[in-house]
């Protein structure tokens, strides 16, 4: 019961959160709308709760490093532009991954998308096509912590 109700304050406080509309109509909408999940989700996954909680929290702890990604990779691309003679060497290259869901791959594929010198192209049976400023960060895609995150906190999920 406890873990329901963790998952209840959760999805109750990420939902205050991004709403921003804090009416006594609206605040009970999305109390009802809350409960209604976890009531359901009680009824389709029985013991399964501890996935979801773990999975929403590396959900959570994925986006607080991909945001430092993002972060750090904006710095460094905006230094390389403000060098008089950048050293950029553009370049495209297949990466291998080793997830077979889609679902795990749109998030790898976006995650190299959002973080500032690289953009995915395309995939293929697993494999993204991606397009880099630099040797370094296609090299840093291939040798990827990214990938291990993403398969992390996808196998995390309810099965």
């Amino acid at each position: 019961m406890i873990n329901l109700s963790i998952l209840f304050i959760i999805l109750f406080s990420t939902w205050l959160l991004l709403s921003g509309i804090f009416t006594a109509s609206y605040i009970t909408i999305g109390f009802l709308s809350c409960l209604g999940i976890v009531i359901l989700y009680r009824f389709i996954y029985k013991d399964k709760i501890h996935g979801a909680l773990r999975c929403i929290l590396g959900i959570i702890l994925y986006c607080i490093w991909l945001f430092k990604e993002i972060a750090v990779s904006s710095f460094k691309i905006s230094l390389k532009m403000w060098q008089l003679d950048p050293e950029i060497s553009p370049q495209t290259d297949w990466i291998p991954s080793n997830l077979k869901d889609d679902i795990a791959i749109a998030i790898f594929a976006n995650s190299i998308t959002l973080t500032p010198g690289t953009v995915t192209i395309g995939t293929k049976e697993g494999m993204l096509h991606v397009h880099a400023l630099t040797e370094d960060d296609m090299q840093e895609l291939k040798n990827s912590r990214l990938l291990s995150r993403v398969s992390r906190i996808t196998k995390s999920g309810i099965q």
